[in-house]
This record gives structure tokens, C-alpha cells and sequence, in this order.
């Protein structure tokens, strides 16, 4: 990863953001109010020391900024949770590209992460502002489908949250789920020939052979170190 577009937010900034979020309780069963005020306030700290980045959105774990570089990406940094498992990033890295290429109109692409800032650069997804609120109602609804269709399809049970933001809906009527799924390697337990059946059979009308090659080969390659991963946690 280029150590330049990796350190748009410095660390010392994310100590800042992290602090804030103690100071509010963040992750205790706080309250939409409060949850505001938390935002309002890292906006304000964030217009200070970082005025020409555009503020994406902040939740109880992480903050989301625009890549100043590239306006259909954004830039996610954590900074409230301590995670026990090193490999957290990575893990998400693997998972969710192996999501995005089986059902590309549900999950984003993950272009890199950075475990030394807690950093992942994501597809951005534009929301269809003449679509209905996405209300609990409706993402909860779209986690259920998402969650029946990937246990459908390739055996995996997702770990989701419902939560309303979690979820986009874009121009074409697809719900992207835009939070990181709970799931990590050790509870992944995607097997790579069902992984492969339901790719030949999702993309066998595409004409780009080559393109669709490669693709095929990236899911397996993701199989194999999300396999690897899992047997170093064990």
C-alpha cells in the first residue's frame, strides 16, 4: 500500500477520535442522542485538523472519510476496538472479497488494508436518493435475504448486523450491506468446490473469459489464505 494515501488520518488523530468515544461511551448501549453528539463532535475535531477531507459517516467503531484521490472509494479507519485477533484486517480483507465476487450487487469491493493505521479502502457506494428510508423495517428484512441467499448459494452462515446504516441502497434496487460481516476465518467455513459450482454458474453467461479467468482465480486464492488463516487461529 502507498504509505502516503495510508496516512490521509494520522494515528495520533485516531487516539484523539478514540478518546472521544470513551468519553461518550461509545458501544455502551448509547443512546441515538448521544450517538449525535459524539458525531457532531468528531466532525467539528475533524473540520479542524482535516478541512479539505470529506466527512463519509462515524460509527461506534470506526471513521469514514472520501479518498481524496479517487471519489468511488473510501477510506475506513477503526478506532474504538481493541482486537484480540491480529489477523482481524486480513481476515476481513479475504472474507469480503469472497463475498463481493459471489454476490457483487450485495457486497463492496475491499481494494487494501493497512493494519499498522486500522485502515481499509473500500468501493464506495452511492446511495439512490429516490429510494424508500432505509428504515429498521427494510434492513432488517435485507439482512434476512442476504444472510438466505448466501446459505442458499455456497453453505456459509453470515454473522450481520441489522442496524439501518449498515445497509445502501444503490440506483439498480441492490442493497449493499457496507459494514464488515462478524464472521472470521475460524467460523467461515466456506468450501471451495460449492464456492466454485455457484461462481460457473453465476458468471457462465459472461463473455469475457479472460476477465472472468482471473476473477476465478482471485476467489481462490482468497479461499485458500481465509484456510490458512483459520488454521493459524486454531
Amino acid at each position: 500500500m502507498d504509505n502516503q494515501e495510508s496516512h490521509y488520518i494520522q494515528p495520533s488523530f485516531l487516539t484523539k477520535i478514540k478518546g472521544l468515544a470513551f468519553r461518550f461511551n461509545v458501544g455502551e448501549s448509547i443512546s441515538a442522542f448521544e450517538m449525535q453528539d459524539f458525531y457532531d463532535e468528531v466532525k467539528d475535531t475533524m473540520f479542524i485538523e482535516y478541512p479539505d477531507v470529506e466527512m463519509v459517516g462515524v460509527g461506534s467503531e470506526s471513521i469514514v472519510i472520501g479518498d481524496p484521490q479517487n471519489s468511488d472509494r473510501i477510506l475506513v479507519y477503526e478506532h474504538t476496538k481493541l482486537y484480540e485477533n491480529p489477523m482481524y484486517l486480513q481476515e476481513k480483507y479475504h472474507i469480503h472479497n469472497i463475498l463481493h465476487i459471489l454476490f457483487p450487487q450485495n457486497f463492496p469491493f475491499v481494494y487494501d488494508v493497512d493494519v499498522n493505521v486500522g485502515l481499509t479502502i473500500r468501493e464506495r457506494i452511492f446511495g439512490d436518493k429516490d429510494a424508500p428510508p432505509m428504515d429498521s423495517f427494510r434492513a432488517e428484512n435485507a439482512m434476512d435475504a442476504i444472510i438466505s441467499k448466501v446459505k442458499k448459494s455456497i453453505g456459509v452462515d453470515l454473522l450481520m448486523d441489522f442496524k439501518n446504516a449498515n445497509y445502501i441502497e444503490d440506483k439498480n434496487g441492490n442493497i449493499y450491506y457496507v459494514d464488515f460481516v462478524d464472521n472470521e476465518a475460524f467460523d467461515f467455513n466456506i468450501d471451495e468446490k460449492t464456492a466454485l459450482e455457484y461462481f460457473d454458474q453465476r458468471y457462465a453467461s459472461n463473455s469475457d473469459l479472460h476477465n472472468i479467468g482471473l476473477y476465478r482465480e482471485s476467489l481462490i486464492s482468497h479461499i485458500k489464505e481465509i484456510d490458512k488463516l483459520a488454521k493459524i487461529n486454531n
